[in-house]
């Protein structure tokens, strides 16, 4: 039966619902044009429709339309494995059927719900026996081991540790038969939690993983457990979380990590070995050490699928309270060769004994993201590998966007504090990061192009197909280097298609005696390498900005051999381009650097504090780079806490029906109406305004149907729109290259 609706019925209603998503507001303008694109005719009708402000439609057809716009746009359903799009709007599906185990709750955490035939078994060392039977919080186990003899492999079992608990050298151990391969499939996981309030459940180990995956293991997580190093001695070098073999879907969240070997291994057994679908998240991951062997905050290798999201890594690698010194082998996060199709955005990375970041996939399509990295002798490094190899590597594409780096140290590399080393990369773009005020006063490059080759590293594949393009390089007293082939040995790597365009290369320091670029003679003499419309400024003398080989050269002599079209000698005035991650927590009442990443250590699901996070930090830096075009005092600094202590903020709430939405990148707002709809939001959030603000596409109820989440998504971010409906539907597939222990 028809039902005549008034135009300002519910037609207008759902037109306002799809016009508050700026994306969708987008199709309705372009009429016509979207129906090309394909989308069917549901959503067709829908378009003509709303535009026309047609009242006379079946209301469940237009709904089935709504319902049907989205559809169009969700990628497939894929639990952990992130697929970048490549548009200003795309959607990740976070519930592919109506009733889920594994949902994300509203402050963006991961809730995994026990199925009808789940076994959920409680321990807890300060009020159980292991002659309970375990099934109740009134007659939990008391050992370990105890509760995993009832696991159960291939169910969705859940073991259960009492908060504030501890348990001293007891394991989480899954091999040898122990609780089988996992649980039942990715959206009814096996899962290892807590319960009850309080602290984390803590396992304080000296010689023995906490948590040890070996084997065939899928379908399991890891959520809100203190894993605790603090009793090792110098001959104890366990990990904290130790997977070695092969499987899919393990996510380990809201974890605690602190003081081991290597404090999150995961890692193949055998050269055929894969992981598929690892998720690596909210986890504070603190003070690995290890006097015997390498060690790092994470290690990952042969993993195809990684997402490694909104982290707080410090001070892995070294002790320097025992005599374990930093190492050039050792770092924050250390991504093997063989990982495949890597997402690393939101992440907080401080005092890494080496590198924040070392980033060494040869294949596949990577993506780095919105992170900041600190006190670190690398900020980052991107590609590299084992270019030793024959046949040689064929580079892998990386994305590396919005990320900050800024005050590097020497810990371990006297001859200079590096900012992002690039090497062997086919195809991708390093854009709108920020590399300032390294803390060292040495020669160390902000960025450095290389072709893959070193002392050890004898043949790569170089940078090819590349773009350098809008970033700020501040004050950093050795700003970019271009390094030549040293070999004519056919393996050799080559720069080559790489553009540098639109870059602010700036240098303010009085004691700087490095050019602004060095280009060594390969890059000199050929066309390996474009400029265009970069803006440049140092207190150098004129004739000693640029450097082609072994002469310098000033602006002009540089145009009239490299071209630059459009490049100027322009002093670029910022609002407050001294702010770092110290500035930072001064504004916060910190007198020191160690009491501000102390109380960042605090954070966990029970105290997430937005002022800690990666997104809340590198925001105030960004905002430090405004350009200052009235001569304005440097931005205000965030409210300080009302004393040192950490003070967790409250949980995100939506307490108002007009919340700002980011879209189309990072610096777009829109505002626009919420319509609820049982009390949750119809609208979905932007990347990086913190997390607390995910919500969820409720379209079910509507449509009188049950009241469970049936279209969940969440957007990402990315740069070009002419792909958009084509990205989310990709696949990253790519072979395996060979294999590294965890170390340098």
């Amino acid at each position: 039966m028809l039902l005549l609706v008034p135009n300002l019925g519910n037609i207008a209603l759902f037109a306002l619902i799809f016009a508050t998503s700026p994306f969708l507001a987008d199709l309705l303008e372009v009429g016509n044009s979207v129906t090309n694109r394909d989308l069917g005719p549901p959503t067709s009708q829908f378009i003509e429709n709303v535009s026309s402000g047609n009242a006379t439609m079946r209301v469940q057809e237009l709904v089935q339309s709504g319902v049907q716009l989205i559809g169009n746009l969700v990628a497939p359903c894929s639990r952990n494995k992130s697929i970048p799009s490549r548009a200003p709007f795309s959607f990740e599906t976070l519930e592919c059927r109506q009733l889920m185990a594994v949902t994300t709750d509203a402050g963006g955490w991961t809730v995994v719900t026990p199925s009808s035939d789940s076994r959920v078994i409680y321990v807890s060392s300060s009020e159980g026996n292991d002659q309970n039977d375990g099934l109740s919080e009134s007659a939990p186990k008391k050992t370990l081991a105890a509760g995993l003899a009832l696991m159960r492999n291939g169910f969705p079992d859940q073991l259960l540790l009492k908060s504030g608990d501890v348990w001293t050298n007891e394991q989480i151990v899954g091999g040898n038969g122990s609780f089988g391969q996992g649980g039942r499939s990715a959206d009814e996981p096996m899962l290892f939690s807590s319960y009850g309030e309080g602290a984390r459940p803590k396992l304080v180990n000296s010689d023995l993983e906490p948590v040890r995956l070996v084997g065939t293991r899928s379908n399991i997580y890891v959520i809100g457990l203190h894993l605790d190093g603090s009793i090792r001695d110098s001959t104890d070098n366990p990990g904290g979380i130790n997977v070695i073999g092969r499987g899919e879907n393990l996510h380990f969240e809201d974890n605690l990590i602190d003081g081991f070997g290597t404090n999150l291994i995961v890692n193949r057994a055998t050269s055929s070995d894969t992981w598929d679908d690892v998720s690596i998240r909210r986890n504070v991951i603190v003070n690995s050490w290890n006097t015997s062997a390498h060690s790092q905050g994470i290690y990952a290798n042969a993993v195809h699928g990684l997402l490694i999201e909104e982290n707080t890594l410090d001070h892995n690698g070294w002790n320097d309270a025992i005599g374990d010194e930093p190492s050039g082998f050792n770092h924050n996060m250390y991504l093997s060769h063989s990982n495949l199709d890597v997402v690393i955005r939101d992440n907080f990375s401080s005092r890494g004994s080496s590198a924040g970041l070392k980033f060494q996939p040869t294949a596949g399509v990577h993506y780095v993201s919105g992170n900041v990295f600190t006190q670190n002798d690398f900020g980052m490094t991107v590609g590299g590998g084992v270019p030793q190899e024959v046949p040689p590597i064929t580079g892998a594409e990386y994305h590396v966007t919005n990320n900050v780096v800024v005050e590097n140290t020497t810990k371990v590399t006297p001859s200079g504090a590096y900012g992002v080393l690039v090497t062997n990369v086919n195809g991708g773009e390093f854009s709108n990061n920020i590399i300032a005020n390294k803390q060292a006063d040495n020669p160390g490059w902000a960025l450095s192009i290389m072709d893959g080759r070193n002392s050890w590293e004898t043949r790569g594949y170089g940078v090819r197909d590349f773009e350098v393009s809008d970033n700020v390089i501040y004050n950093w007293r050795g700003q970019v280097q271009v390094k030549e082939p040293t070999t004519t040995d056919p393996y050799t790597g080559e720069i080559s298609n790489v553009r540098f365009e639109n870059n602010a290369i700036q240098e303010p320091s009085l004691t700087n005696d490095q050019p602004l670029i060095q280009l060594d003679a390969f890059a000199a003499d050929n066309g390996v390498i474009s400029f265009t419309g970069n803006k440049y400024y140092s207190k150098q003398a004129a004739n000693e900005w640029f450097k082609l080989d072994t002469t310098s050269v000033d602006l002009a002599t540089w145009q009239a051999t490299k071209g630059d079209a459009g490049a100027t000698n322009s002093r670029v005035d910022y609002v407050d381009p001294t702010r770092t991650v110290t500035t930072y927590a001064a504004s916060l009442g910190y007198t020191t650097y160690e009491a501000f990443i102390s109380a960042a250590k605090f954070q966990s699901k029970a105290n997430w504090d937005v002022r800690f996070t990666a997104q809340t930090i590198g925001d105030y830096i960004r905002d430090g780079y405004q350009l200052d075009t009235v001569g304005v005092t440097p931005l205000p600094s965030p409210s300080a806490p009302t004393s040192s202590a950490f003070a967790p903020l409250p949980a995100f709430a939506f307490t108002a029906p007009m919340q700002s939405l980011m879209v189309a990148g990072d610096s777009t707002r829109v505002e626009s109406s919420i319509v609820q709809q049982d009390s949750q939001p119809m609208m979905v959030s932007h990347q990086t305004a913190f997390s607390q603000l995910q919500q969820r596409v409720r379209l079910s109820s509507l449509m009188g149907g049950s009241t469970t989440n049936s279209d969940c998504a969440e957007t990402k971010t990315d740069e070009s729109a002419s792909d958009a409906w084509n990205a989310a539907f990709d696949n990253w597939d790519g072979g395996l290259a060979g294999d590294y222990s965890p170390g340098g």
